[in-house]
């Protein structure tokens, strides 16, 4: 099961849910009981992310996705107070430490947590989809995350931690669907458009040139984005984008936390060429109003929703380019 992204911000939250059938499971799952954000990660890359460096991270290596949502879902349980004198912390343990704790049981970290704004998280459900949620890093937080509740659920754990729920909407969210295309994609006469699609005949349905760089991965992000902002304009209270993009997935929630950290370099040294799109992305839903949920569909698969934001987004990339306006403010409507 490939991991899908998302992140829980406070006061709004943001989860993402696939919808594709769900392959047969691979180990191993890594489950983070008590960490930056928790859930279930299909790799340690992302699992290391959430516990090096947390105060008093748990997590745990399982063969089986339930396996590992139990352990995610268990009561927690406070940790028995000692009577003897208290040990200085050690420091953050060592990534060869936390990799070698992983063969079984849990790791303790004991150092300061990140400040980054914003980090995502995902959990694979017992039926197979994988949920993912941003959630803010000012403070760590536990998220909760209900297979009956489609919003993730801050729970409080410590006494240092404060407590601040955000209830969910009483309304389902809105859906929406977007797309990015671009036409002779890496090329110096490539034409980028975004896709938005409400509804068949949607006044809101947007089909407009992209105006930043002509390329397919920046007009997915470019598209999402534009969705939310449509949806705050509008008064929209909850919001669902629904899109074929995994890379925009993979930058929310294995990426950008690490990113930041590097200073937005690669491994390789290089700068990350997306650095202005996600950075815009992440800055509008850390402070829209708008509850905003992601769920990743399977491209040029039938899905109707999908389909058509394909086609708004072909059609935008084949309209001119409106110098320095960001586009079109209205859309183009699908009958």
């Amino acid at each position: 099961i490939r991991s899908a992204v998302t992140a829980v911000r406070h006061p709004t939250s943001l989860i993402l849910l696939s919808t594709a059938p769900a392959p047969p499971c691979r180990m191993p799952f890594y489950a983070v009981k008590r960490g930056l954000v928790t859930g279930v990660f299909n790799t340690w890359l992302e699992c290391q992310a959430q516990v090096v460096g947390f105060p008093g991270a748990r997590y745990k290596k399982f063969s089986t996705v339930e396996e590992a949502q139990m352990f995610v879902s268990a009561p927690h349980t406070p940790p028995r107070v000692s009577t003897g004198a208290s040990k200085k912390s050690k420091g953050p343990p060592s990534l060869a430490t936390v990799a070698k704790s992983l063969s079984g049981g849990f790791q303790t970290g004991a150092a300061a947590a990140s400040t980054s704004s914003t980090a995502f998280v995902a959990t694979v459900c017992q039926d197979g989809s994988v949920v993912t949620s941003v959630a803010r890093q000012q403070r760590p937080q536990n998220p909760q995350l209900h297979q009956q509740q489609p919003y993730p659920h801050q729970s409080h754990q410590g006494t240092k931690r404060k407590r601040s729920p955000t209830p969910p909407p009483a309304n389902p969210p809105l859906i929406v669907y977007t797309d990015g295309a671009c036409h002779s994609n890496g090329r110096d006469n490539s034409r980028a458009g975004i896709g938005v699609y409400f509804g068949d005949g949607h006044p809101w349905n947007v089909a407009e040139r992209h105006p930043g760089r002509q390329t397919n991965n920046a007009a997915e992000i470019a598209a999402a984005k534009r969705a939310v902002e449509i949806a705050e304009r509008e008064g929209v209270e909850a919001l669902e984008v629904r899109t074929d993009s995994q890379f925009l997935i993979s930058c929310l929630t294995a990426w950008l936390p690490k990113w930041r950290r590097n200073g937005w370099r690669l491994s390789d040294g290089g700068t990350v060429r997306v650095r202005q799109e996600i950075e815009s992305l992440a800055d509008l839903l850390d402070s829209t109003r708008v509850r905003v949920n992601f769920r990743h569909v399977r491209g040029h698969s039938g899905n109707h929703g999908n389909e058509m934001a394909d086609r708004l987004a072909n059609q935008g990339a084949d309209a001119p380019l409106l110098g320095g306006s960001g586009g079109s403010s209205g859309g183009v409507s699908v009958a």
